[in-house]
């Protein structure tokens, strides 16, 4: 969803003429939102080709036709009259069209900077019309042109363009080769612009290897650069990249935070782009929080800013999001709706990946709902796009979506071995969130066949991964896990200690649902040491905390453990010798 600013036309050529400058201008006025000052700057720029020779006046006329649409007035003023940037959008086939005429047209009189200039803008409107092939292709071919004619600048964009494409496929590699390039060239120019663009760029390579303080420290240099030169745009950019970083080490509410910083500069810039992804972001922090409501309202709030100015694979992403929160919320039939309708978006416009993560998204509402055969053919499906994409983070995520699947079947040999399958290829693509989360399904089937102190050791291995990478979610989870099956063991000390453990991180990152099922666990603990007046005080509290966020299945948990204390106590009551005696023995 990032649109990097770029530097890009006539950078070839030391002896601009009034035309290329003029268009320069113009451009500058673009990205500065300024549409009235580009509007003039470009029709000067006609009024100078016109005293010039017939083909040159062809080309930049050409060339004007495929700026003037983005300067509209839904891009000067994203909140106003519903629909005009929709129809921006469905300018793009022939914006793209006067861009393959002009740049035909510099061919023609042997311009190769314009022939270059016009191939990159030719890869940005494919780009935003999710043509990600021919997009590619174009930015290349740029590439290749600014090389040959010694253009380093134009190389430095080209490969900034190609960066951006390789990320959207998930190919972190590639993406670091590309915005490498971009950053070297960009620094032995000084062109501190073009360096916070590529360190921007390397903040998302690296938040996608899950590079966490790396990250950090290439969004802190851009966001240093863009203050420095006033750059508010970028300034939101960088700090919505820092409250990623936060975000994916599961420090929620420092995340939230900082998008909230970074919402307040898109809202005062007035970047509807900017503004929907930032509410996408803190509709998924308020989720890993199992705050439902509330991230409910923030995708429908991202989806609202994306629909408006038609940006329609954002619209897919908070659609898929918002069948995420309702799918937590156990409203399958919504949730399934929310998927398909994503899943249509996504196929509209040729997104392949997001069509499998759409089917991943299906294949869990389907497990949920106990339709394994279905749920097992949605997590194939996604899984031959994954393969054919070689998006191998994807093909994991199905191979543990199969492996939840056969653990409800119970069919434990088979889901051992897809948790093992899927912990081998993140083992193999340096992805350790999900070897923790592989060897936690691995944890959770020892479990439930009773194998306690191997199912300890996985949750303990699954901890100790956590820890390391500062996912704190994931080290609540897999001490939760520790201190269930300490507790099935007998070893109430440890379980104790567990559970405690897991409710100060879950309090910490305000995760409501893990609160309750922790408290619920040391209730559980409580109760088995005959200690009955805390025990009742603990699934109160945690009964009180599943009411509030909806949770039925937690209620229910939390008052059966209440009528068993109470239970207890009557017969307590009634054999107290016997109570004693059982107290005894607990110790």
């Amino acid at each position: 969803g990032r649109i990097t600013p770029s530097k890009k036309h006539g950078e070839g050529s030391n002896n601009a003429s009034p035309v290329d400058l003029l268009l320069t201008l113009g451009h500058l006025d673009l990205k500065n939102k300024k549409p009235d000052g580009a509007m003039k700057r470009f029709d000067e720029a006609l009024d100078v080709a016109r005293s010039n020779q017939n083909r040159l006046r062809e080309v930049k006329n050409l060339f004007a036709l495929g700026e003037i649409p983005f300067a509209g007035p839904g891009i000067a003023h994203p909140k106003g009259v519903p629909g005009t940037l929709p129809r921006l959008q469905s300018e793009y086939k022939r914006i793209e069209s006067s861009y393959i005429k002009a740049r035909s047209a510099y061919d023609l009189i042997e311009n190769q900077v314009g022939s270059a200039d016009a191939a990159l803008r030719i890869g940005e409107v494919r780009l935003l019309r999710n043509n990600y092939v021919d997009a590619e292709a174009s930015f290349r071919a740029a590439r290749e042109i600014y090389i040959r004619i010694s253009s380093d600048l134009g190389v430095a964009n080209a490969a900034a363009s190609l960066g951006e494409i390789r990320l959207r496929w998930k190919d972190d590699f590639g993406a670091q080769v590309f915005y490498g390039e971009a950053g070297t060239i960009y620094d032995r120019f000084g062109d501190r612009f073009g360096i916070a663009n590529a360190s921007v760029g390397m903040g998302q390579v690296l938040l996608l290897q899950r590079r966490y303080p790396e990250a950090k420290t290439f969004y802190t240099k851009a966001r240093e650069i863009y203050q420095d030169i006033g750059d508010q745009l970028g300034i939101a950019h960088a700090v919505r990249g820092l409250g990623e970083v936060q975000h994916f080490q599961g420090n929620y509410v420092e995340a939230s935070t900082t998008y909230t910083d970074a919402l307040e500069i898109y809202s005062r810039i007035e970047d509807p782009l900017g503004a929907a992804s930032v509410y996408l972001r803190m509709g998924e922090v308020l989720q890993h929080q199992r705050r439902y409501p509330k991230a409910e309202a923030s995708y429908i709030k991202a989806r609202v800013f994306y629909d408006q100015i038609g940006h329609q694979l954002g619209v897919a992403n908070a659609t898929r999001e918002l069948g995420d929160v309702q799918c937590l919320q156990k409203n399958y039939d919504k949730a399934m709706d929310f998927y398909v309708k994503a899943q249509k978006i996504y196929n509209r416009i040729g997104d392949q990946l997001g069509v499998a993560n759409a089917t991943l998204g299906i294949g869990d509402i389907q497990r949920l709902l106990h339709k394994s055969p279905d749920a097992e053919m949605s997590y194939s499906a996604s899984r031959v796009i994954y393969d054919r994409f070689g998006y191998q983070s994807g093909i994991a995520n199905a191979m543990r979506g199969l492996g939840d699947v056969q653990r409800l079947q119970h069919n434990h040999g088979e889901a051992i071995a897809s948790y093992i399958g899927a912990r081998d290829i993140c083992n193999k693509i340096g992805d350790q969130l999900g070897v923790a989360n592989a060897i936690l399904g691995v944890g959770d089937v020892q479990q439930l066949v009773n194998e306690y102190a191997k199912a300890e050791e996985s949750y303990t291995e699954a901890r100790v991964i956590y820890d390391r990478i500062g996912d704190l979610l994931g080290s609540a989870d897999a001490s939760r896990g520790l201190g269930d099956v300490q507790r099935f063991q007998n070893n109430y000390v440890k379980s104790m200690a567990s559970y405690l453990e897991a409710r100060e991180i879950y309090e910490r990152i305000g995760d409501q649902l893990g609160i309750a099922s922790t408290t619920l666990g040391i209730g559980d603990v409580q109760r088995l040491l005959n200690e009955y007046t805390k025990a009742e005080g603990l699934y109160a509290e945690a009964r009180q905390i599943y009411r509030r966020i909806g949770d039925q299945g937690g209620i229910a948990s939390a008052s059966w453990g209440l009528r068993e204390v109470q239970r207890a106590q009557n017969d307590q009551s009634n054999f107290p010798h016997q109570a004693g005696e059982i107290s005894s023995w607990s110790n």
